[in-house]
């Protein structure tokens, strides 16, 4: 009886935190998930009370952990009482796509020793990425994206020029709908040698966005070895990050992943 006993209490330790920690809504969708995504059984969706209002997803970097909102998660099981696990998952899978960008950049950062310093650009390219799989699903499995009304964000201008390839377009309607943050919650623009000239003069523009620095102090290392806004630092501190010896590995690893999702993104 006690090794029957001790049998299941290994079981139950075994099983993956994620599963423990998940509803049985979710974790049947995991299955469907994983089929598409090998990589979800790494990064699978937890759920959380979101920090900002109408946030239906994120990546957090320091608990390397993906999260769905549980409130927009409960209230579209209450809408759709009759719906599968299978059509949870596809309503959830581009929310997932666009966090995993987030993730593998941390995990590049991480295998080349340094933080990833996080940018609106890491945003566009994520939410390319996120837009150009649906497209694909939509012309594979044809799935009923309606259904996923409030689990999803409307994103009716970034889809406009996607249908267009009109990259200038589609990165202005991402840029625009981030202006409404406050500055406070506002990731900075592209961590690159222009924006950093633009910064040292006190202020910067990014498409439809205008940025003015801040400076809080601050050393050039912190960028990359500890996740410091880099927009916080002062001209003389700005000048050094060019010269760091992340920023060329990040540079290339960053120009390479736009000049992929760009041409995904234009169906090249």
């Amino acid at each position: 009886m006690k090794k029957i006993i001790g049998l299941i209490l290994w079981g139950a330790c075994a099983l993956p935190l994620a599963a423990a920690e998940l509803p049985p809504t979710l974790q049947a969708a995991a299955p469907f998930l994983m089929r598409q995504f090998p990589a979800y059984a790494r990064y699978p969706f937890y759920l959380e009370t979101p920090r900002t209002p109408g946030q239906l997803a994120r990546w957090e970097p320091r608990q390397a952990r993906i999260y769905l909102s549980k409130k927009a998660y409960k209230k579209w099981l209450r809408a759709h009482p009759a719906a599968t696990a299978q059509q949870l998952a596809q309503c959830i899978a581009p929310l997932w796509v666009h966090e995993f960008s987030h993730a593998q950049d941390a995990a590049f950062a991480q295998a080349h020793g340094f933080v990833w310093p996080v940018t609106l650009q890491d945003e566009v390219l994520a939410t390319a990425k996120q837009l150009v799989f649906m497209r694909a699903q939509t012309v594979k499995n044809q799935p009923d994206y309606a259904l996923c009304r409030g689990l999803l964000p409307v994103l009716e201008r970034e889809q406009t020029a996607l249908a267009q390839g009109d990259w200038r377009a589609f990165e202005t309607a991402v840029l625009g709908r981030y202006s409404r943050l406050s500055r406070r919650q506002m990731p900075p623009p592209p961590l690159t040698a222009a924006f950093i000239f633009q910064a040292q003069g006190g202020q910067m523009v990014y498409g439809p966005l205008r940025y003015k620095t801040y400076p809080r102090g601050g050393r050039a290392q912190h960028v990359f070895y500890g996740g410091t806004p880099w927009t916080q630092l002062n001209a003389k501190e700005l000048a050094k990050i060019p010269f760091l010896a992340p920023f060329p590995v990040y540079q290339n690893y960053l120009n390479e992943k736009t000049a992929a999702t760009q041409k995904e993104f234009l169906g090249r």
